[in-house]
């Protein structure tokens, strides 16, 4: 099965050809798609490449499938003997993007 590492938004991504992944927020509208060219490995059953730093001959090719919010974080904070209790809830924005290809230049 064919694979590569990416580098999105700063993160090392590991996808596979058809795999829907979930991501920080991107900029790209939905039903759009672009291009990851900074790839750090690429791997089939036979054959493993990995770049130093960067394989400039490989590409992956990602769909925007959809833009959301990830499930709510609740942080909550507590100092004894003063009755400070505080809770915060966060939801961090993200893209679902599901991997069209795998290719080389």
């Amino acid at each position: 099965m064919k694979y590569a590492i990416i580098n999105l938004q700063g993160k090392q991504v590991k996808v596979y050809e058809g795999e829907t992944i979930l991501s920080d927020l991107v900029e790209h509208e939905v039903g759009t798609s672009f291009k990851a060219d900074s790839v750090l490995l690429v791997s089939d059953d036979e054959k493993t490449t990995v770049g130093q730093p960067h394989l400039d001959s490989v590409s992956v090719s990602l769909e925007v499938i959809s833009h959301g919010q990830s499930p709510k974080i609740r942080v909550a904070t507590y100092t004894a003997k003063s009755r400070h209790r505080k809770v915060h809830g966060h939801r961090q924005d993200q893209s679902t993007l599901k991997v069209v290809s795998i290719s080389s230049k």
